[in-house]
């Protein structure tokens, strides 16, 4: 059924229906899919229907006919499939909106600046297919706002480019609004100009409906180029009369259109194959790419295959095409048709030739800008002279257009690489972003913050506080170098983040050669005390093994000191360049001066850590000593787990 739509929109254009408006016709009928609820059945079909009809409108001059249906498709853009109908809706939407009544459609000029940014961003991707649509509406914007001397640079700028990428039908539409633009502005000699570049545009892509909705409208501009039946006719029945019409107009547009809207490679491929087994007669067929100096054998079908199969084969590696016949139209551009290449005097003595005795064989150089693309071989190996002067005719007004596809097809799936190559990058990227935070940050205080830009403060009534210092460290780092000194430190405090990681402690900072960590927050844990020694442990266990295995009078062989106390604190993150995580209060204080009056290898606790782990450590009392700003203290060693 889909298409039937896009058959029904060319016999539109072909002249072959009772409204040119409305695809209604041979191939397909719109009236009775929307008086079946078609919108609610399926939603692509009605995109589709909706999608032509704003196409049919811009082409044949109802601007307001044109935007009620991209309106109406604009909200059946999540059934779109294809991007390439995604950015064309677009183009018309905007065009539609360019001519519209702004009484009926008030938001006219805000329709036409979205299309503009949409295209620019088409454009810029794929510029092969977008940048002349581009200029259109940009031509009609200075129109509207009229800057006529930038609407005709935009306007020459989209019917030039859209003739370089073999745009037929764009151009022939850029060429019809300049001229009506003159024509309507009284400049009859510009307005002349550009419709019969307009009109001979139309008459190549064999829009025969437009071609006589022009030679009815401007029979004085475009005198001595019309046909005299089409003058004489309206668009119904036309198809007849032109000399276009001895080649089958309904399966060329059918074939560039399908064609032009595909930029994946391999569904492009199977467009092209279809094409080839429904208009050629081929039962075999190959498509040979430039690669640099080389040639490559990219893809190959034969009769009852149901897709192209993808190659990607050296030329010279292959066994499956005369490299003869593909060299020769190599190096001439020339196509070339065999009627009988088994007795062929010149290509005949081809090794792949004489042993399959093929018979018809028709090769077609593939030419952009000037530049070969590739070629297209085909084969017959049933029929002499399969391959006729309509085959022939068929194929060199379609190999522009197959040679333009292949090259959007290649940039679209290099573009493709790029974007996930980049996705990639940037997932990469994030996660080392995400890893330098989390060593930074408690984890739910990194969401927080990723989330809100901000991070609350927060209080926890129950954690232990652990500090740590290196006993003599002053006087033993004077006899070390810079680099050693940095090299050993790091090597403990590393082990000093293992061993906290696994007791889901939380690690605040280094101060010169104090570790400062907390255990019981950001997630509460009732055994926070506990989890506190046992690392403690671990360290001066670690501190200890370290200093055993050096040599007596080494200055890196540390001892250290260790002070935990258990209490409240508040939590919250500093500062908005180079920020911190920290946490406050008398329990961090308190934990300090636990250290100092810590004794070498020595774990100095509080009496309120004291009461969370006396019944799991033993734990030898010292009396109440004095601290530093805090008075006297209950002290307790801990010597070894019970």
């Amino acid at each position: 059924m889909y298409n039937e739509v896009f058959r029904q929109s060319a016999l539109n254009f072909m002249g072959q229906a009772g409204d040119y408006l409305k695809l209604n016709g041979q191939a397909f009928n719109e009236d009775q899919l929307i008086a079946d609820g078609i919108e609610e059945k399926n939603r692509t079909i009605s995109f589709l229907i909706f999608f032509h009809r704003s196409i049919l409108g811009n082409y044949f001059g109802d601007a307001n006919f044109a935007l009620e249906n991209s309106l109406k498709s604009e909200k059946l853009l999540d059934a779109v499939l294809a991007k390439i109908e995604v950015a064309l809706q677009s183009f018309h939407f905007g065009l539609a909106a360019a001519y519209a009544n702004p009484t009926k459609f008030p938001k006219v000029k805000k329709y036409l600046s979205k299309s503009i940014k949409k295209m620019k961003h088409w454009a810029k991707n794929a510029p092969e297919n977008f940048q002349h649509k581009l200029y259109l509406l940009q031509a009609e914007q200075a129109r509207i706002s009229n800057r006529f001397n930038q609407a005709r640079d935009f306007y020459d700028l989209s019917i030039n480019a859209a003739n370089e990428q073999n745009y037929i039908q764009e151009a022939a539409l850029a060429a019809e609004l300049a001229g009506k633009c003159y024509y309507q502005r009284g400049n009859n000699t510009l307005a002349q100009f550009y419709l019969r570049n307009a009109y001979q545009s139309y008459r190549d892509w064999g829009a025969l409906a437009k071609l006589s909705q022009l030679a009815n409208a401007y029979p004085n501009e475009l005198k001595g180029l019309i046909d005299n039946q089409v003058l004489a006719k309206d668009a119904l029945g036309i198809g007849r009369e032109l000399s276009l019409a001895s080649l089958d107009l309904q399966s060329i547009f059918k074939a560039s259109t399908a064609l032009s809207g595909e930029v994946v490679f391999e569904k492009m491929l199977n467009q092209l194959m279809h094409i080839m087994s429904e208009n050629i007669g081929a039962n075999k067929a190959a498509l040979i790419l430039t690669n640099k100096e080389h040639l490559i054998l990219a893809a190959q079908w034969t009769v009852g295959q149901q897709e192209m199969a993808i190659v990607n084969t050296p030329l010279q590696e292959s066994k499956s095409i005369p490299k003869t016949v593909i060299h020769y139209t190599e190096r001439t551009k020339n196509q070339l048709i065999l009627g009988n290449a088994w007795l062929d005097q010149v290509h005949g003595k081809d090794t792949y030739i004489q042993e399959t005795k093929a018979k018809s064989i028709l090769a077609i150089p593939l030419i952009n800008k000037g530049n070969l693309q590739g070629i297209l071989y085909l084969e017959n190996n049933l029929l002499e002279n399969a391959f006729n002067s309509e085959n022939v005719k068929f194929l060199n007004l379609l190999s522009s257009q197959i040679a333009v596809s292949i090259d959007n097809a290649m940039l679209y799936e290099n573009l493709e690489k790029k974007v996930m190559e980049r996705t990639t990058e940037l997932s990469d990227e994030k996660k080392k972003s995400d890893d330098l935070l989390l060593n930074i940050l408690p984890a739910e205080t990194a969401l927080e913050l990723k989330k809100f830009g901000k991070a609350k403060p927060r209080r926890y009534e129950s954690v232990s506080v652990i500090f740590t210092d290196f006993k003599n460290f002053t006087k033993n780092s004077e006899k070390m170098t810079p680099e050693e000194l940095v090299v050993q430190v790091d090597s403990y405090f590393t082990k000093f983040d293992e061993i906290t990681h696994k007791y889901n402690i939380e690690k605040i900072k280094t101060i010169g050669d104090a570790y400062l960590c907390v255990s019981g927050l950001p997630v509460i844990d009732k055994n926070h005390a506990v989890n506190a020694v046992l690392a403690a442990i671990e360290m001066r266990d670690y501190v200890q093994s370290v200093a055993a295995e050096k040599e007596p009078g080494d200055p890196s062989a540390f001892e250290m000191r260790i002070g935990i106390h258990s209490g409240p604190v508040v939590s919250g993150v500093v500062g908005f360049k180079k920020f911190a995580f920290d946490i406050w209060g008398d329990t961090v204080n308190t934990a300090a001066r636990l250290e100092t009056q810590s004794e070498a290898s020595k774990i100095n606790i509080s009496s309120s850590t004291y009461e969370l782990v006396k019944d799991l450590f033993n734990c030898e009392y010292r009396g109440r000593l004095l601290a530093k700003n805090k008075g006297e203290i209950d002290m307790y060693f801990i010597n070894k787990k019970t």
